[in-house]
């Protein structure tokens, strides 16, 4: 399979999860759990924050899709957070559609966390070489 048709599939895959119920119902679970919880069988690792920013940046991007913001400053005002921070947060939507998967999955690096992704100044806009800078 050609790599573009592998990165829409992903991408399907990945939007499909944020659509099912449980997955949904995961996501509510993880925000009264508390912090960065470890499962007994330790091949599981949901860090909260990371799904919590994940889901709430695609969020943004659904809205400014659909016209309820123009720009990252909007979002800004509306979340009462600096413009410096959205606009950080806001490219984790770019981030390669395996890695998102393998976060809300909980099967990322352990040592990976929010702030490495979006202090990462030189994050490759390449899926493959994010996956590899990241340790996927």
């Amino acid at each position: 399979m050609p790599a573009n048709e592998t990165e829409e599939l992903v991408t399907y895959q990945v939007l499909n999860l944020l659509k099912k119920p449980e997955f949904i119902i995961h996501t509510i679970a993880m925000l009264m759990m508390p912090k960065n919880v470890k499962f007994e069988d330790q091949k599981t690792y949901f860090d909260d924050k990371l799904i919590k920013t994940i889901g709430k940046v695609y969020k943004w991007k659904m809205e400014m899709e659909e016209g309820k913001f123009e720009s990252l400053a909007d979002i800004a005002r509306k979340e009462k957070i600096g413009t410096s921070y959205v606009s950080k947060v806001f490219n984790l939507n770019f981030i390669s559609p395996r890695i998102i998967k393998k976060i809300l999955t909980g099967t990322q690096p352990r040592t990976l966390k929010l702030q490495d992704i979006i202090t990462n100044r030189k994050l490759p806009d390449l899926w493959q070489e994010q996956e590899e800078m990241l340790g996927f």
